[in-house]
């Protein structure tokens, strides 16, 4: 087999700014304790998702205590955007949420990159063309550095920097925060019935 390293596999902790004008932003992994936590499971193991954190020079797995669990990577993505809480989301699936404003890159400055995106093809069709073909159309797809990392490294070196907009502050300037509903609107809070 025949390999080439396409792009990394990062992952990091995401959240929408309606949760973090509610509850703050984490500055450290350990200040998750504090926060509703959404996880993802993996289907074929039944295994929770450790959530890697690079603190210093090493790797720190943890292990929310979360209160949505679900089986669908896009899911974890989706409940977040809602303001349900901070998950862990590889930045390729969470990227185009960013750059919506949705959401909100967290504990950037801990990323981690998991593993490799890789295309193996088989040793015997290194000289077809259809297979250069398609590594030439990776290759533009997968550049370095990858276009999601680097729009979710933009929006998270403005959460490190505190050049954030008021409403992704912790509690939006002085005194409470507005309420907001379960819906992530502000007014009055209607609890669910």
């Amino acid at each position: 087999m025949i390999s080439r390293h396409l792009a990394p596999h990062r992952v990091c902790a995401f959240a929408a700014p309606t949760y973090l004008a509610r509850h703050g932003i984490p500055r450290h992994p350990d200040e998750l304790v504090g926060h509703t936590c959404v996880n993802f499971r993996f289907q074929s193991s039944g295994q929770v998702l450790r959530w890697p954190f690079r603190i210093g020079d090493r790797v720190v797995d943890i292990v929310p205590n979360a209160w949505i669990v679900t089986d669908v990577s896009d899911a974890v993505a989706a409940i977040l955007v809602t303001g349900a809480g901070i998950g862990v989301s590889p930045t390729y699936l969470a990227a185009t949420h960013v750059e919506r404003g949705d959401l909100i890159p967290v504990l950037h400055d801990y990323a981690v990159d998991r593993h490799a995106i890789t295309a193996l093809w088989p040793e015997s069709r290194r000289g077809n063309p259809n297979v250069r073909a398609f590594l030439t159309f990776l290759g533009e797809i997968f550049q370095t550095p990858a276009p999601w990392d680097v729009t979710v490294a933009n929006r998270g070196a403005g959460i490190s920097s505190g050049i954030l907009g008021a409403s992704a502050e912790p509690h939006g300037g002085e005194g409470p925060p507005p309420p907001v509903d379960q819906f992530g609107v502000e007014g009055p809070v209607n609890p669910l019935p």
